[in-house]
């Protein structure tokens, strides 16, 4: 599934990429909350984020004044958010061939514990309106308020050994809010916060981020 929204979004970047139009790439560390139980051995919720997008900006006969902001652009991004993981110890039993009382080998049934992890990615495709206000020369606060079709993969693994797999595509919101500043005629650097909600399995939750990057206008 996620081949094909990176697929889908793909193509309408291909499309938005054109006049008055623009590109841009956002690397960013996050933070996706996954459940960890009390015994759990490690938790590990900081994760990479890798963001690219495009958008197109409308003509001024389209444009909405919202007073505080302008409503210029829409804008669609695709957003992988790298694995989230807890590790535990689960008890388990195994046979182990023990010497008896008499020299011979026999079967025996032994308690011990064995790794169990499970992991928890994030594929999100967006598309939003943008909101733009200008704080002072080349300086713009925007907010994208929008929907995340959101594919979640949950993988769990027993004794280093896949157990299960489970995805899941929902329609979530999306909220994405930074300032971007005009370095060159064309060329932005920005920083945003983005938050995704998310569900698979028992997993629920919302993935937030803050990213850097840059953006190139056509």
């Amino acid at each position: 599934m996620k081949y094909i929204v990176a697929a889908a979004t793909l193509a309408t970047l291909s499309g938005l990429a054109q006049a008055n139009g623009y590109v841009g790439l956002n690397l960013g560390r996050g933070k996706t909350p996954i459940d960890c139980p009390s015994r759990a051995d490690a938790c590990k919720d900081k994760v990479n984020v890798f963001k690219l997008y495009a958008g197109t900006r409308l003509g001024a006969a389209r444009q909405m004044d919202l007073g505080v902001a302008r409503l210029d652009g829409i804008e669609v991004a695709y957003t992988r958010v790298k694995e989230a993981s807890s590790s535990t110890t689960d008890p388990a039993q195994v046979l182990a061939l023990i010497e008896n009382e008499f020299g011979d080998l026999e079967n025996v049934v032994q308690n011990t514990t064995v790794p169990f992890k499970q992991k928890l990615t994030l594929d999100a495709l967006t598309i939003a309106p943008v909101l733009r206000a200008q704080v002072m020369e080349g300086f713009h606060l925007f907010a994208k308020p929008g929907l995340a079709v959101v594919t979640t993969t949950l993988d769990s693994e027993r004794n280093a050994q896949s157990q299960r797999s489970d995805s899941s595509t929902k329609i979530k919101p999306y909220l994405s809010l930074g300032l971007e500043y005009e370095v060159l005629k064309g060329i932005s650097v920005l920083g945003a916060v983005d938050w995704i909600g998310y569900k698979v399995r028992d997993q629920r939750g919302t993935h937030r981020s803050v990213n850097l990057g840059a953006q190139v206008s056509f």
